[in-house]
């Protein structure tokens, strides 16, 4: 189980974000952050509500202390060129490969695309599954591990919140 403070925290760094983002993205201090995170503080109903909206989870994840938030855990980098059905020109960075709670056995991938924007992708083996740009992973995570996984998807989309093909 989670508690209201270790979720901020976990959220946090599975973004790879620093106090100091997280408050400039929530508009406030980061000794406002801090104290969230060490449970000195808690937030007002309408910070909890913005949280919800800066990591995509809806706010019974962050309050609710029997929903878990796993923690992503660096496993290695990979060469972008080793991917099938990727080629190297499709992805011109390595993939950073973590654990992140997923279901079925599979991965989440980080990298860069050819535009040079931070994506997320959820690989089984070698096979991408899903994608999407790295600010809507928190919200493809939940949907894989909802169980639509058995899909042969390789797309989803946060603003709809449907897959394609």
């Amino acid at each position: 189980m989670s508690t209201f403070s270790e979720k901020i925290r976990i959220l946090r760094k599975n973004r790879e974000w620093t106090q100091a983002q997280l408050a400039e993205a929530l508009s406030v201090s980061e000794s406002t952050v801090q104290k969230w995170e060490v449970d000195k503080n808690a937030p007002p109903v309408s910070e909890i509500k913005r949280l919800a909206e800066v990591f995509y989870l809806p706010a019974t994840s962050l309050i609710d202390d029997a929903i878990d938030i796993p923690e992503f855990i660096y496993l290695e980098s990979i060469p972008a060129e080793d991917f099938y059905p990727r080629n190297a020109a499709m992805d011109s960075t390595p993939h950073k490969v973590y654990d992140a709670g997923l279901k079925n056995y599979a991965n989440l991938h980080r990298f860069l695309n050819k535009a040079g924007e931070p994506y997320s992708a959820i690989y089984v083996g070698r096979d991408e599954r899903l994608s999407c740009e790295r600010d809507h992973e928190q919200g493809m995570i939940d949907y894989w591990n909802q169980g639509e996984s058995k899909l042969p998807i390789i797309g989803w989309s946060p603003v709809t919140g449907s897959i394609f093909m």
